[in-house]
């Protein structure tokens, strides 16, 4: 029974870091090679949380198409998205439009975007906002991220204590009371 409870709570902590992996901001430093707009004609209910489905089939995707230093190629994509108080999707595509750059002259970025790139279904991480940094090598720290996690930390720490006291001042005395009992019973029989 104790496997399965560790196994239990090593699957619950693992779905907990993907999904702050996906949802919180990360820093990417990369060259802008273009931006474009692309049609997606999907029928996915996720495109499509409102109305008919076959009304907002079909829907134009902004994208900005990047290299990292090492010449991995980077996608993410350039939405509106309200849970992180993005609505401007146009002038972040302008910035992108502004900053292309080629091999042979370079300008470095740094993009913060969220999400995974899941090439298997043609996801990508959606951008949240693009500066400007000086060379391929700078990093920029992710202080909202480090402090959310901070704040997470600091709930579950509180929540888990709160509850060993409770556990301690009043579920184990009556389980001991009854363990009590219980011998007491066994005892008087022998």
């Amino acid at each position: 029974m104790r496997y399965l409870r560790w196994i239990f709570n090593l699957v619950l902590a693992a779905l907990v870091l993907a999904v702050l992996h996906y949802m919180l901001p990360q820093w990417d430093t990369v060259r802008i090679s273009e931006t474009r707009e692309v049609r997606n004609e999907s029928l996915s209910s996720f495109w499509c949380p409102f109305g008919d489905a076959e009304d907002q089939a079909i829907r134009d995707q902004s994208q900005i198409q990047a290299v990292t230093a090492k010449g991995k190629p980077s996608v993410f994509r350039n939405e509106d998205k309200t849970p992180y108080l993005k609505w401007n999707s146009s002038d972040v595509q302008t910035i992108a439009s502004n900053l292309r750059s080629t091999a042979d002259a370079p300008k470095w970025v740094a993009i913060k975007h969220y999400g995974w790139r899941l090439q298997f279904c043609s996801e990508y991480p959606n951008v949240l906002k693009i500066k400007e940094v000086e060379s391929a090598d700078s990093y920029v720290v992710p202080w909202i991220s480090i402090g959310i996690l901070v704040i997470l930390f600091a709930l579950y720490w509180a929540i888990r204590v709160r509850w060993v006291r409770f556990r301690e001042d009043k579920i184990d005395p009556i389980f001991d009371a009854i363990d009590d009992w219980i011998d007491g019973a066994f005892a008087k029989k022998k």
